[in-house]
């Protein structure tokens, strides 16, 4: 699919369908947010089942992982390079 989102996955997304619900009403004001949480819990699995979600609505969307970044700055290289900005 491109943009950073795997739109296939070994296993099936079931469930999270509040937080689905969530992410898509927060969408639908901002265009840019994060979605955080401890490790190994699927923060990263649901950020791209809902950018799978809404990819129809637009002509590119991007998927940056923040998961090795340390500092704010490492933070920002990452983002701007992402979004071509830099």
């Amino acid at each position: 699919m491109g943009f950073g989102i795997e739109a296939e996955f070994e296993t099936v997304f079931i469930g999270r369908t509040d937080e689905l619900r969530n992410l898509q009403t927060s969408w639908n004001t901002k265009r840019m947010f994060g979605i955080y949480g401890m490790r190994t819990v699927g923060t990263s699995r649901l950020a791209k089942e809902f950018l799978i979600s809404v990819k129809t609505q637009y002509d590119e969307l991007v998927y940056v992982n923040f998961k090795e970044i340390s500092d704010i700055t490492q933070m920002y290289v990452n983002m701007c390079a992402q979004l071509h900005m830099c």
